[in-house]
């Protein structure tokens, strides 16, 4: 009988020690231009089959080789301004080339943000396409849709919360052709984490905001649902959302947690979306505090950038993993919706209790224990078995 009730224990104990933190050391460590007060991000740029890494902090924006962390400095580069936020996508046809576009919430427009629009590549830097004026004072998150034809942009507006979604088409000569635009006011806190799930084509987004709630909404901004809570899913900050498909079944939220780290998360598990956090140790040793976190294409190049603050030096910082591991065991989780049916992105219960994972400085120690404590209960295990 005892041999029964401790198995389920042994199994436990197992499982827990899978989520435990995890904490890796970057490849290269860049401190970013820090005129400017605004969110820092990162985000891959590709060119001819080459990566490169695009950050923005509240001023310019910059561009780096990830090999030895070295600026770009192509004409136009880099660019100077005041941008509060930016998204960018890969493989946009604009004209007649294909290429990288930009498009950052520019202060510098008078008492709101415009919409400014970039095509950027190695050789020529950021060539301006236009902009887009806006009533918003403080956009606090970006991302675009490029599943949909015209491209859909999404932005939120920090007080009083709403989303807003413009469609972007482009000219012949490669000029920018703003379409219809439409925003929805949404019950949150302050918005901090915007995305897209690719998985679904573009049919949800999630969002994040500052009581470290993660929502779901369609991309028509409509039905707004709460997906997870980080007081019961195991996290205490939310900063930032990047939705990452690795493969047809298996998808990734990446969030930036700040002193927890960068926080991985399962998008279609909403009762325990927590896969683990990881700390990423900072120039001086100790736990950088992640503001936002994104992965380049292939999954092997993970970027996490600081906001300026005082723990940072005054100064923001960008942080380049190589070789990152999701699910710290080298397998391929699986990702289905959870029992009891329903939509996978929105769920029809409330979410259930997760992991309280306690961050720490250093790699996971629970994972490091779970050996010890399963050696000493499997022998009292077995020997209860046999009476």
């Amino acid at each position: 009988m005892i041999g029964r009730r401790l198995l389920p224990l042994l199994v436990g104990l197992w499982a827990s020690s899978a989520l435990a933190q995890a904490s890796v050391t970057p490849s290269v460590s860049i401190p970013l231009d820090g005129g400017g007060q605004g969110y820092s991000r990162a985000y891959a740029v590709t060119a001819a089959g080459v990566t490169y890494v695009m950050t923005g902090s509240g001023a310019t924006l910059q561009v780096w080789n990830p090999q030895g962390g070295a600026q770009l400095a192509p004409p136009g580069s880099p660019l100077a301004g005041s941008f509060q936020m930016f998204t960018v996508a890969n493989g946009v046809t604009i004209g007649s080339t294909t290429t990288t576009l930009v498009v950052a919430a520019d202060r510098a427009c008078g008492g709101a943000v415009c919409l400014a629009a970039y095509a950027w590549d190695p050789v020529n830097g950021f060539v301006p396409l236009g902009s887009i004026p806006t009533n918003v004072v403080t956009v606090s998150a970006m991302a675009l849709d490029t599943q949909a034809s015209p491209l859909r942009l999404y932005y939120a507006q920090q007080s009083p919360q709403a989303l807003f979604e413009q469609d972007i088409a482009f000219l012949p000569d490669g000029g920018l052709n703003p379409g219809n635009s439409y925003n929805s006011s949404v019950t949150t806190a302050a918005i901090t984490g915007l995305t897209v799930d690719v998985a679904d084509a573009g049919q949800t987004l999630f969002f994040s905001d500052a009581n470290d709630l993660i929502y779901t909404i369609t991309q028509a901004l409509t039905n707004q649902a709460i997906y997870t809570s980080g007081s019961t899913a195991g996290f205490a900050n939310v900063e930032s959302l990047y939705f990452f498909q690795q493969t047809a079944t298996v998808s990734y939220l990446l969030g930036g947690g700040l002193s927890s780290g960068v926080l991985v998360l399962n998008p279609f598990k909403p009762s325990a979306p927590l896969v683990k956090t990881v700390a990423v140790l900072a120039v001086d040793g100790g736990n950088a505090s992640a503001s936002a976190a994104s992965i380049n294409a292939s999954g092997t190049l993970l970027m996490v950038s600081e906001n300026l603050s005082v723990a940072t030096g005054g100064v923001p910082w960008l942080h380049l993993v190589t070789g990152f591991d999701f699910d710290g065991g080298g397998s391929t989780p699986v990702n289905p919706p959870d029992a009891g049916g329903g939509n996978p992105h929105i769920p029809v219960v409330p979410p259930g209790p997760g992991l309280n994972i306690a961050p720490s400085g250093g790699c996971s120690t629970t994972a490091g224990i779970a050996p010890f404590f399963l050696a000493l209960l499997v022998p009292l295990v077995v020997r209860r078995h046999r009476r």
